[in-house]
C-alpha cells in the first residue's frame, strides 16, 4: 500500500519492486528483466518447487497456460510471440497438445 501511488500494475508475476529501481527511467510494477539468482532461489526455496533458471518460468508460464487450454493468441500476446512462434516454440511440449494432435489425426483416418 505505500506504493499505491506510483506502482504501475500490469498484472506481472516478477516486476520492479524499490530495489530494482537503478537508473532514472525505471518504475515501479515495470518487468523485470532479470531476478538476482539468491532472490529467486530464495522464492523457489519458499515455494517448495522444482529449481529452474529464471528463465524457465517464462517457458512453464507458457506450456501450463496453453496445456489448461488457454487461446493460443492471448498467450503469445503475453509472451510478445506470434503465434507461429508461440505454437513452434511451446505447444509440442505440452502432454494435452500431444494428445489433441492425436485424436485429430485419428479423426481424420477413421472418422472419430
Amino acid at each position: 500500500m505505500r506504493n499505491r501511488l506510483t506502482y504501475a500494475d500490469h498484472g506481472l508475476i516478477f516486476a520492479k519492486e524499490d530495489r530494482d529501481l537503478q537508473r532514472p527511467k525505471d518504475g515501479l510494477g515495470q518487468p523485470i528483466q532479470t531476478l538476482a539468482d539468491s532472490r529467486f532461489r530464495a522464492i523457489i526455496r519458499r515455494a517448495q518447487i522444482k529449481i529452474i533458471r529464471f528463465h524457465g518460468c517464462r517457458h512453464t508460464s507458457a506450456t501450463l497456460a496453453l496445456e489448461e487450454g488457454g487461446n493460443p493468441d492471448q498467450v503469445a500476446r503475453r509472451l510478445g510471440h506470434s503465434v507461429s512462434m508461440l505454437l513452434t516454440i511451446y505447444a509440442h511440449e505440452t502432454e494435452t497438445g500431444q494428445k489433441a494432435a492425436g485424436a485429430a489425426v485419428g479423426r481424420a483416418l477413421y472418422g472419430r
